[in-house]
């Protein structure tokens, strides 16, 4: 019996052998590569040293015959995120692939969801803007741990029941389980005194005292015009013609960002029913998402705010904001 075994072994390493080197290293690659095989199991099918395989290997990546491609299950882009990382004040970054515009929301929204669903424990406090972004975040999450859930401005503009703030919120406490605080008020209103007095009552009190313990933020970075931001769309032709002066390049809850990066029309935003720009800034992990051509200004104007530490983006913004800072 061993006799037959050593005569096939024997058969198995003469043959192999007799391998050309090209047809060798590919052998040798393919086993060890694809099929997980060992060096030493790999050696006896070619009747080498384990040296020698070593070698053929080394030859198979110097000589082309192996690609390695390394990438995230998600096909975010690895790379593009590093810069970002190296290059701007972002604590982190995702990266998408450049798609067609029309899918690049879907895509954006997947990726946010799948960070928050990754970074999120049982004692964190989400907090969630209003908007179509984060609309469609709640609905492609599948799995969210928190312990609470905070809508951060009011309601601005809902094309559908589904798409309002209040929705959102109500069907990710469902999913995680999370302390539910909504905010039944207007997005805007025509002065920062009404605003106050209406942040007082006791409804929208109870949601204001939970801004200081946001742990993680989400909010659609908008470009400042008409049909790009909601917080534009519901404002008065008075007020937008004072706020032109500022050239606001992007807006994200209700803080207007010039291109540079400085905070301006600080007045506007006490009028906004929303998170105040003081305490945006002291959230340890804003996540901000926005990408696409039209797009490209506003992530590039609030990247160099700071007050973003996370963003969610696809390829052809990342290199913008790259080439610009």
């Amino acid at each position: 019996m061993k006799s037959s075994d050593n005569r096939e072994k024997s058969s198995l390493g003469r043959a192999a052998s007799s391998l050309g080197r090209a047809d060798a290293i590919l052998f040798a690659a393919r086993r060890f590569y694809i099929d997980g095989v060992a060096r030493a199991v790999i050696s006896e099918e070619l009747g080498i040293s384990r040296f020698r395989v070593g070698g053929l290997l080394e030859e198979a990546r110097s000589g082309g015959y192996v690609s390695i491609a390394l990438m995230r299950p998600d096909g975010l882009d690895v790379d593009r995120a590093r810069a970002l990382i190296e290059k701007t004040p972002l604590d982190r970054a995702l990266v998408s692939p450049t798609l067609v515009e029309g899918d690049l929301a879907t895509v954006l929204a997947g990726a946010a969801g799948g960070y928050l669903t990754e970074n999120l424990g049982p004692n964190a406090i989400l907090g969630l803007s209003s908007g179509r972004t984060t609309h469609m975040i709640a609905r492609s999450t599948q799995r969210l741990a928190c312990s609470a859930i905070v809508q951060t401005t009011g309601v601005v503009k809902v094309d559908t029941l589904t798409e309002s703030p209040i929705e959102t919120i109500r069907r990710l406490a469902q999913l995680s389980g999370a302390d539910s605080y909504p905010m039944y008020a207007p997005g805007l209103l025509p002065s920062p005194d009404l605003t106050q007095a209406v942040a007082a009552e006791p409804g929208i009190a109870r949601t204001v005292a939970m801004f200081p313990q946001i742990t993680t933020l989400v909010a659609s970075i908008a470009t400042w015009g008409p049909y790009t931001s909601v917080f534009h769309d519901a404002c008065d032709a008075e007020a937008l013609a004072e706020i032109k002066k500022t050239a606001p390049a992007a807006e994200i809850i209700g803080t207007l960002i010039n291109a540079d990066g400085t905070i301006v029309s600080p007045e506007f935003t006490r009028r906004c029913v929303a998170m105040q720009t003081e305490n945006l800034r002291s959230v340890p992990d804003v996540v901000g998402i926005g990408g696409g051509g039209h797009q490209h200004e506003a992530v590039l104007a609030a990247v160099r705010s700071g007050i973003i530490n996370t963003l969610v983006t696809d390829a052809g913004t990342a290199d913008y904001v790259l080439a610009n800072m």
